[in-house]
């Protein structure tokens, strides 16, 4: 400050209080701006704490009215920011008078505010910020900015409205406790120290010791209280939960290499290699509570798992029957439609209770507004959620779509990461990164399992099980096991056709074993699997040559030609063969 603005405060200080008070209303009725009015009594609420009875309620009520007529798309704007932020705080802390109603309205608007803000999606760019439509700055000088703070943090984006230096709330989940804290006493809420726990376990076990007292009592009060703060828990945890689960989805998260993550349906262990899926002979879906296994390629994966876990505690609890209109009731006026993060836990929640129907027409709805890159997740997802309800075509459609987008020099040369195998018993789910070398191989593994329910559960199906074989290459001698069931099947159907065999199946113990079924020690099985251009050439000359001796000359030529193919990386041969037959496997599996 310069010379003569010492003085100023220097002489302003040495007023009386009543004076200074009467100075700073007179200055505050003379700003023709509103929102410079709202900090000039805002500063006086600061300066004269026992003013805040006086002037609070009604510096919010400006507040509330001056952003419905600035007509804001989002709450994240200067007025909320000062009436949630600043305002609010020093009213519920002084204990001023209000109406119970109108606190809870107050602290609605706080809660949508503050995750709103937490919440802010990534600009393209990357640098985060606001993108709705028609939203201006109140003042040019007044810029959102976007910078970075110590600790690898992206700082979030500017508020609107507001210069850099107010328009940053630096921790705004401990403020939004903190003003819920403060209102506890107000609102008739117990004081159990939801608030002082340390860990989100020692909130949740808290908060259940609440919510089974609010159950023995009509004390009404302690149902808001459990309301309330198993809303802030769950959005918490959801908040931290997507966070992971998509690193570039929100502004001001951590930076660092860290890849997406998604939740799929587990695989069983041992020979089967197969999705705990259903049975024909068994249409009752296994929905017990799965187990959920992490790769080891995700960095703390427990605490994904354990925020994961807390959030459909909480939403099953406000889901409870004492709770649950209330809870639908709260989320309109936050307006939860308005975060489709929230959606996307629904999603991986209905995936993890096994309500597949359901988790795939939420999933479908999401796609429509779907941030570049987050297709290929949600495919996956669908793609096992299909596979689940048997309905895989569609199964092999997701898939498919998911392979579509790894490139060729991806699945031909990347060392396949094979999901973990688990040997509990019922079902289980991958916590996975999405990178091609974890995903590929669990897409291949699906289609595998697709096939292999067709073959099996059929009397012959001899294209899904000629599907299946070529599929069974990729990472051998994986699956080895479930190959020599399919040449058991073989053996005892006595025959075999699969025209494509020959274009795709490379591996030289496969094509052994087919070797050997065809002499007279394997059984002399009946193989039609030479290509159709061989078969037609092998008609022609049967008017001059034994048809038998023919196609066993054939047959033997082509063998000798494919074992010469067996230097060719499998992954180039998977690729064309899930590329050029793309409509072939969907149509095998209607």
């Amino acid at each position: 400050m310069d010379a003569n603005t010492v003085l100023h405060k220097d002489l302003f200080d040495a007023l009386p209080p009543s004076m200074q008070h009467q100075m700073l209303l007179r200055v505050a009725e003379q700003k023709q701006d509103t929102l410079d009015q709202c900090k000039t009594m805002l500063l006086i609420l600061k300066r004269f704490p026992d003013m805040v009875g006086k002037h609070g309620v009604k510096l919010i009520e400006t507040l509330l009215s001056a952003e419905k007529h600035a007509h804001f798309h989002t709450p994240i704007n200067c007025y909320r920011k000062y009436l949630v932020h600043d305002v609010l705080p020093l009213i519920v802390k002084s204990q001023t008078e209000t109406r119970t109603k109108q606190l809870y309205k107050w602290l609605q608007k706080s809660i949508e505010f503050y995750v709103s803000y937490i919440s802010q999606a990534q600009s393209p760019d990357g640098s985060g910020g606001l993108s709705s439509p028609g939203q201006e700055l109140l003042s040019p000088t007044k810029k959102m900015s976007v910078s970075f703070s110590a600790g690898g943090m992206k700082r979030m984006p500017c508020i609107q409205g507001l210069t850099d230096k107010d328009g940053h709330i630096s921790k705004p989940w401990d403020s939004l406790s903190q003003l819920l804290e403060m209102s506890a006493p107000s609102l008739g809420w117990c004081e159990e120290g939801f608030f002082k726990k340390s860990s989100k376990e020692s909130q949740w076990q808290d908060l259940l010791l609440t919510y089974h007292k609010s159950q023995q009592s009509d004390f009404s009060t302690w149902h808001k209280q459990v309301l309330y703060c198993s809303m802030l828990l769950l959005l918490q945890c959801v908040h931290e939960y997507q966070g992971r689960m998509d690193p570039g989805l929100f502004a001001g998260v951590p930076m660092g290499p860290q890849q997406p993550l998604v939740l799929i349906e587990g695989f069983k262990s041992g020979d089967e290699e197969q999705p705990v899926g259903p049975k024909h002979k068994k249409p009752k879906m296994d929905t017990s509570i799965p187990v959920i296994h992490a790769s080891n390629n995700i960095v703390n994966s427990s605490a994904v798992i354990q925020n994961f876990m807390t959030s459909i505690k909480c939403w099953e609890l406000l889901h409870s029957d004492s709770l649950e209109k209330e809870f639908k009731k709260l989320c309109s006026h936050i307006k939860t439609e308005n975060w489709p993060w929230l959606k996307s836990f629904e999603a991986d929640m209905l995936l993890y209770q096994g309500h597949f129907r359901e988790a795939v027409s939420l999933l479908q709805n999401q796609k429509l507004s779907l941030r570049p890159g987050a297709q290929s997740r949600t495919d996956v997802q669908m793609a096992c959620c299909y596979f689940s309800t048997s309905n895989l075509s569609k199964c092999c459609e997701m898939a498919l779509n998911v392979l579509s987008t790894i490139p060729q020099s991806s699945q031909s040369h990347s060392t396949p990461v094979a999901p973990p195998q688990c040997s509990v018993r019922g079902r289980w789910l991958h916590l996975l990164p999405c990178t091609d070398a974890e995903i590929l191989p669990y897409c291949i593994q699906l289609l595998l399992a697709c096939f292999k329910e067709k073959a099996f559960s059929a009397s012959q199906d001899d294209m899904s099980l000629g599907h299946m074989i070529v599929l069974m290459q990729y990472d051998w001698p994986k699956h080895e096991a479930l190959f020599l069931q399919a040449l058991s099947k073989i053996k005892k159907q006595g025959s075999f056709t699969y025209n494509l065999f020959f274009n795709y199946v490379i591996n030289i113990d496969i094509l052994e074993e087919f070797a050997f079924l065809k002499s007279k020690d394997g059984g002399k099985t009946n193989l039609d699997i030479l290509p159709t251009s061989i078969k037609l050439l092998a008609q022609q000359r049967t008017v001059t040559r034994g048809v038998h001796k023919g196609v066993k000359e054939d047959f033997r030529g082509a063998m000798e030609k494919q074992v010469a193919r067996a230097g060719e990386h499998v992954g180039d041969v998977i690729w064309q063969f899930l590329t050029n037959e793309r409509e072939f496997l969907q149509q095998n599996l209607l």
